[in-house]
């Protein structure tokens, strides 16, 4: 793996380390310590997608030889999820909305915000925001900040 490509470690906690591992170990079929195409197929017809050639392949073109070490596992992890935040780093940011510890903000101007900083998916975004969101009794729309940290905690 050259040095373009590496992955930094320390950019994930031990429990992230962990959860990926026994992802990646689920994935690992055959327990070789390789993800292969084959492994990569059972795993995606496991979760009922067909006809899942190309997809595989696709996946698997970034590797030098068309398998996932661990490493190069966590590596790809790295690059698809970009640098990851604290989970306090978000509770700080969304302090900023919020003046309560359960972290409740205005959906409406949260989703404003985030788009004024450049969040350009949101199709993505609403998606999040509907899923940690609730109706009010008012009408407003608020999201629950501290249920959307522990989600991506765990």
């Amino acid at each position: 793996m050259n040095k373009s490509s590496s992955v930094s470690f320390s950019q994930f906690t031990q429990e992230q380390i962990k959860k990926m591992q026994e992802a990646f170990q689920l994935i690992d079929d055959d327990g070789d310590g390789i993800i292969s195409e084959s492994d990569l197929a059972k795993m995606l017809k496991g979760l009922g997608k067909q006809d899942n050639a190309e997809e595989v392949k696709q996946m698997l073109s970034a590797a030098p030889d068309e398998t996932l070490t661990f490493p190069a596992y966590l590596s790809l992890m790295s690059e698809s999820i970009g640098e990851m935040l604290d989970p306090s780093e978000i509770r700080e940011a969304l302090k900023v909305f919020s003046d309560n510890a359960e972290l409740l903000c205005n959906s409406a101007e949260l989703e404003q915000r985030l788009k004024e900083v450049g969040l350009e998916d949101s199709a993505k975004l609403e998606r999040v925001l509907k899923h940690f969101s609730t109706k009010q009794v008012s009408g407003e729309r608020v999201f629950k900040g501290e249920k959307f940290v522990q989600s991506i905690s765990e």
